[in-house]
């Protein structure tokens, strides 16, 4: 999806593919490439152990879409609509999804997509801040029309894989970008559709975080800081409504039961009552004056201790 490059360069950015087994143990890889970085991240603060996924896994949530994988054809893209999506205004690509819906996921054969190409073109354009704002624009009108992220290619690589490849400077600015783009699919597909993104692997078995480049993208670390952070912020934001729901849950079930304990001791003490009145006690004459003794009295007493065990 135009995110190619020589196998060298990309082993010179990825160094060796990690998995999970190998940022367990430090001494495996001495250098820290993006991908380890990323998966001592989620160890570390998140407790995940979790590897990337391979191209076309059965269990991958990030689907290829070219031809040859469909049973049906898709809405496929042309020349007229990616000039009114990169060369009109936003207002004309606006209105164009309004009267064709299916055209936010339209793509070529090989499964390169509309929003694919808009990403790519955002981080390709000129320095001009209102080129640059135009192009975030139409990321964002995809995305908020329904344009689906987590697919990929026939190559296997997705809309992040793109976007790390493309985003070197010169200029300066497309550092900047490419963190917009990663919050606007943030935004739109969740930190699990984001995690999902990084941890996918292309046909060679490459990530989108093994395309970076530290030495050209030093920004890299505060993207994949910002990505761990709002995966655990969000966790602990929902592990805080369910202690809230337990707690709710917890006080409603105490409350019940005492409402119970207290109707089945008004039960009880009206049976008591019922059954005093309808039986009541009978007054049995005084015993007779004890016989006379000269025996001691505290020989019988029932204060005498009871004998030890022996």
């Amino acid at each position: 999806s135009g995110s190619g490059g020589s196998e060298e360069e990309v082993r010179m950015a990825a160094k060796t593919p990690a998995t999970a087994e190998d940022v367990a143990s430090p001494t495996t890889l001495p250098e820290t490439t993006p991908r380890e970085y990323f998966l001592r991240a989620l160890l570390g603060r998140r407790g995940i152990k979790i590897d990337p996924m391979p191209f076309n896994h059965a269990q991958s949530p990030v689907t290829c879409v070219a031809v040859k994988f469909r049973d049906e054809l898709p809405q496929l893209y042309d020349r007229d609509l990616l000039e009114v999506m990169f060369e009109g205004s936003v207002e004309d690509a606006r209105d164009r999804i309004q009267h064709e819906q299916r055209v936010v996921n339209a793509q070529n054969k090989n499964g390169e997509t509309v929003l694919m190409k808009a990403c790519r073109r955002t981080l390709l354009t000129t320095t001009s801040t209102t080129t640059k704002d135009k192009g975030l624009q139409v990321v964002s009108l995809l995305l908020e029309s329904g344009a689906n992220p987590s697919v990929c290619c026939d190559s296997g690589k997705n809309v992040l894989h793109d976007v790390f490849w493309t985003a070197k400077p010169p200029p300066f600015e497309v550092l900047r970008a490419m963190e917009a783009i990663v919050d606007l699919l943030h935004d739109h597909a969740g930190k699990k559709g984001v995690l999902e993104l990084m941890l996918s692997q292309d046909k060679h078995g490459y990530t989108p975080l093994d395309y970076v480049v530290p030495s050209q993208q030093p920004n890299w670390r505060h993207i994949v800081d910002r990505v761990v952070a709002r995966a655990a912020a969000e966790d602990f934001a929902h592990q805080r409504e369910d202690d809230d729901d337990d707690d709710l849950h917890h006080d409603s079930c105490v409350v019940a039961k005492n409402t119970k304990k207290k109707e089945a001791a008004a039960e009880e003490e009206e049976e008591e009552s019922l059954t005093a009145a309808t039986n009541p006690p009978v007054i049995e004459p005084p015993p007779p004056p004890p016989p006379s003794s000269s025996s001691s009295p505290s020989s019988s007493s029932p204060s005498s201790p009871p004998p030890a065990r022996g």
